[in-house]
């Protein structure tokens, strides 16, 4: 079972990039991609973070099941996990799926 950190306001990010990683964030600036690095970092973070922590849910949530059906219980259908996932990779926070 996956346990959540508690809420924290903000968070303050100091990081050398090399050149040309820098260089590269400069360029889409330039171009009007991007109004500051910041920015820029943050739509990276927020467009993985959600998948990350999906897949980390998902092996936390098949190792539990894998211990369960080992212990007897009925194995959860194909598509009700799918769903499940699905669900979670749009960002919705569904009930996890069950027998």
């Amino acid at each position: 079972m996956s346990t959540q950190s508690p809420v924290i306001d903000k968070i303050q990010l100091n990081m050398a990039l090399p050149g040309r990683l820098g260089h590269g964030i400069k360029r889409l600036i330039e171009a009007g991609e991007f109004a500051t690095q910041a920015e820029y970092v943050r739509h990276l973070i927020q467009n993985d973070l959600p998948n990350r922590l999906a897949l980390i849910e998902q092996d936390e949530l098949v190792r539990t099941r894998l211990a369960q059906v080992e212990q007897g219980m009925p194995l959860i259908p194909h598509e009700y996990v799918v769903r499940y996932f699905q669900a979670l990779t749009r960002g919705e926070k569904p009930d996890r799926p069950s027998p």
